[in-house]
């Protein structure tokens, strides 16, 4: 009789350590995943803060007076670094009759991205033979009441 139980104890002992094993690692891959997100989420907000910032640029082109002549399939472009620690780029593309749509791109570190689009205008204008000008024009303007919208592919 003692000859039968013998070894049972062992097949008992390596299942409960690797019954252990088994659940300390799904733990452990759940623990990663939840970091993982968290991380996107952070570098989601920067890339956000990093659009806000930008939309203070909207208003300043780097060549104003150039813009209201352009084409619209010319645009301008100007690139900076937020404080939050991404980075934006702002292109300008004029429309025509002064309406001059800026699209805002806010990045995070690790490819977060964030943008809106706003639709301004110059604060002084004119037309001369029939031809739209902004010589006098110092900044950009928010064209209508909701000038600032979201990017309707985020």
């Amino acid at each position: 009789m003692r000859g039968a139980r013998r070894g049972i104890v062992l097949p008992i002992v390596l299942a409960a350590i690797l019954s252990l094993g088994l659940l300390s690692s799904m733990v452990l891959f759940d623990a990663v995943q939840e970091w993982r997100v968290a991380g996107l989420a952070e570098d989601q907000l920067l890339a956000r803060a990093a659009a806000i910032e930008g939309t203070d640029a909207v208003a300043e082109p780097p060549d104003l007076v150039g813009l209201c002549v352009r084409p619209p399939l010319a645009s301008q472009e100007r690139l900076g670094t937020a404080r939050s620690g991404g980075s934006f780029r702002v292109v300008w593309q004029h429309l025509g009759d002064g309406l001059v749509r800026a699209e805002v791109e806010g990045r995070g570190r690790i490819g977060g991205r964030s943008r809106v689009i706003a639709l301004v205008s110059p604060d002084t204008s004119e037309r001369r033979s029939g031809l739209f000008s902004c010589a006098a024009a110092s900044r950009l303007t928010p064209a209508a009441s909701h000038w600032l919208e979201a990017h309707p592919e985020g």
